[in-house]
C-alpha cells in the first residue's frame, strides 16, 4: 500500500491552496547524500477532509465518500487525493 502522495499530486494540492506537507519521502541516495521530496501521508490527507468521511475496503479496492461524492481506487492515497481534488 502506497503511504505518500506522488510528486505531481503533492504539487497539485499545494497549488489548490492546501498547507504544505509535513512529511518527506526519500527520492534518491548517492553515497552519504540523500534527497527528499515533500509528500502528504495518508493521515495528512484524512485530516484535510471533513469528519463525515466514510472509508470502506472491498477486496482489493478502497471506497471513500463524503455525502453524495464517492471515489473508488486500488490505493487509499489515490482515493483520498481524488476526493480532495473533486
Amino acid at each position: 500500500m502506497i503511504q505518500h502522495t506522488e510528486i505531481w499530486q503533492t504539487k497539485q494540492l499545494i497549488e489548490l491552496g492546501f498547507e504544505k506537507p509535513k512529511s518527506e519521502v526519500k527520492a534518491e541516495q548517492s553515497g552519504d547524500c540523500a534527497w527528499y521530496n515533500p509528500a502528504y501521508s495518508i493521515d495528512e490527507l484524512i485530516e484535510m477532509l471533513p469528519n463525515n468521511l466514510v472509508m470502506h475496503r472491498e477486496k482489493d479496492k478502497w471506497s471513500v465518500s463524503i455525502g453524495e461524492v464517492s471515489i473508488t481506487k486500488t490505493e487509499l492515497i489515490d482515493a483520498l487525493f481524488e476526493l480532495l481534488t473533486h
